[in-house]
């Protein structure tokens, strides 16, 4: 009989911990050289938190999955999903791409989380590229935007 409780207690607690509850803001490592990372400006405009006015983490996924529907050219497909997260990809220029959208009742945030080919990280610190195709930089700006303004609309 303890065994089954001490599972399910393990079970939650390992679920709780997994999730985006922790959404801890971007900090620029300026201690990487200029040669080995793409502007400042450009990764805050990419791994910057967004602010969830909507307090609750449904709102955040509803605002995440909508930012994806009705968009032209280069588009982001959910891969996957876990409790605070959702994985998307890209298929640019037929390469592949990555991110992780975390997101929790108080922040949304992109992470870098996988590249193929011209895609792939050349400079990764913790969930951050500071280095990859320009091209990855451009779309995620985009995808964040579109986030910014379905939460606007919810």
């Amino acid at each position: 009989m303890r065994f089954p409780l001490l599972s399910a207690i393990w079970l939650l607690v390992a679920t709780l911990s997994a999730s985006a509850d922790d959404v801890i803001p971007f900090q620029f490592d300026p201690t990487i050289s200029s040669k080995d990372r793409v502007s400042e400006k450009q990764l805050q405009a990419v791994y910057k938190v967004i602010d969830n006015s909507l307090h609750s983490e449904q709102g955040a996924r509803l605002a995440i999955l909508n930012s994806l529907v009705g968009r032209n050219g280069f588009r982001w497909l959910m891969e996957s999903e876990g409790p605070g997260y959702i994985i998307l990809r890209n298929d640019i220029k037929g390469n592949g791409v990555f991110v992780k959208v975390e997101y929790d009742h108080r922040y949304i945030q992109i992470k870098y989380h996988h590249g193929f080919d011209d895609f792939s990280c050349e400079t990764l610190v913790g969930e951050y590229c500071y280095e990859t195709h320009k091209v990855f930089y451009k779309f995620a700006i985009r995808l964040r935007r579109n986030i910014e303004a379905q939460i606007n609309v919810l």
